[in-house]
C-alpha cells in the first residue's frame, strides 16, 4: 500500500511501503532526498527509459545505450561476455561500461542475470521494464 509522505510541499510516494525503488524512496533509505519526485523533475531516469523504449541511443552519467555494439564488455562474466561477442547486436545498454542488456538482429532481448552493485541493479530493473 502506498501511503503518501509530505517533505515540505512535495509528496513522495513510495511504491511500497519499506521497500525502496527506482524513482520511489521509503522513509529509511538514507538518501531519501535524492530519489525525490516532484512535478517539474519526474523520473531521475526518465530520459533512459523514453530512450530504451525506443531502442534510441542516450547517454547519462551512470547508464547510456548505443545502436550497435559495444567493443568492451566490462565487468559481464565470461560466459555472457562470449555470447555478446558472438550475438549480431543492434541495441546495447551499459550500466557504466558493463553491457547489461540488448537486442539482437533476431530481435532476441538479452538481460543476463547477473548481480551487480545497487545502482546498476537498478539499471538492470529499467532494463527489463522497458526494453
Amino acid at each position: 500500500m502506498a501511503i503518501p509522505i509530505e517533505m515540505g510541499s512535495t509528496p513522495i510516494i513510495p511504491l511500497v511501503l519499506g521497500i525502496c525503488r527506482i524513482n520511489y524512496s521509503c522513509p529509511g533509505h538514507s538518501n531519501y532526498q535524492s530519489h525525490r519526485m516532484d512535478e517539474t523533475m519526474g523520473s531521475r531516469h526518465a530520459k533512459a527509459e523514453k530512450a530504451i523504449a525506443n531502442r534510441e541511443a542516450f547517454r547519462t552519467p551512470s547508464i547510456h545505450a548505443i545502436v550497435g555494439k559495444v567493443h568492451s564488455t566490462g565487468m559481464l562474466p565470461t560466459d555472457w561476455a562470449g555470447k555478446y561477442a558472438f550475438d549480431d547486436v543492434e541495441y546495447t545498454v551499459m550500466s557504466y561500461d558493463t553491457p547489461i542488456g540488448w537486442v539482437n538482429n533476431g530481435g532476441e532481448i538479452v538481460i543476463p542475470p547477473v548481480k551487480y552493485s545497487q545502482t546498476t541493479t537498478q539499471h538492470q530493473y529499467i532494463v527489463r521494464s522497458y526494453l
